[in-house]
């Protein structure tokens, strides 16, 4: 079961008309890949810390409804791997780092 810090903020901005958003988690990240070499197939697995952050912002159109932006970067490496059980030593890190855009809508009660 993964384990994970998750610390999130959240900041009122010109009375109530927009939302500054941001977090920040810390905690296990999983990386599993099947492949085919010569119709045999390998099961690589591995794990690592991740660490991830955000920061977004609402803009309220409507009473209940705001419209939002989020940019999110989840970073993590790999030095070993698991390979259908043997374990390797990478010689090169494997680089699981990615960053996330998104748009869309926030429902507010």
């Amino acid at each position: 079961m993964p384990r994970n810090l998750l610390i999130s903020l959240k900041s009122c901005q010109t009375q109530g008309k927009s939302y500054i958003l941001g977090s920040f988690t810390l905690g296990y990240l999983s990386y599993k890949d099947n492949a085919y070499v010569v119709n045999t197939e390998i099961d690589i697995k591995g794990a690592t810390v991740g660490l991830g952050i955000s920061i977004g912002g609402d803009i309220i159109i409507s009473e209940n409804i705001a419209f939002g932006i989020q940019t999110s970067v989840l970073l993590g490496v790999l030095d070993k791997i698991i390979v259908d059980g043997q374990s390797l030593d990478l010689n090169e890190s494997e680089n699981l780092s990615r960053v996330d855009i998104s748009l869309g809508l926030r429902f507010y009660k």
